[in-house]
């Protein structure tokens, strides 16, 4: 049983990594522009790969979207602890806002 799951797993994993591969944004196909989080995969990938300008051109709130995440997760995870869900309300609130800032800024 332990290897079918194994396998249901893996299945999983491999169908997400060529989903996002050759993933196509539905909002930019409908209206021919940007969303608000375009560059945010790429960005996470340069974060990851410790390159911040290369981030911060793609998406310049990816640096604070990651840190954001990455607390989550590891406040979660790690440490445990649940955060204090107004606090989370509150950023993911202020992102929000800062990400339509942002995108208003690019289009316009």
């Amino acid at each position: 049983m332990g290897g079918s799951m194994k396998i249901n797993k893996d299945s999983f994993l491999l169908f997400a990594a060529l989903a996002l591969l050759f993933y196509k944004c539905p909002f930019k196909m409908i209206t021919g522009i940007d969303c608000p989080g375009c560059g945010l995969t790429r960005a996470f990938c340069c974060i990851l790969l410790c390159d911040i300008p290369a981030a911060v051109q793609y998406h310049p709130l990816s640096p604070l979207i990651f840190a954001e995440l990455f607390y989550l997760v590891y406040a979660q995870f790690v440490l445990g602890k649940k955060a204090d869900r107004r606090l989370v309300a509150a950023g993911i609130f202020i992102t929000a806002l800062l990400m339509l800032a942002v995108w208003l800024c690019k289009i316009l």
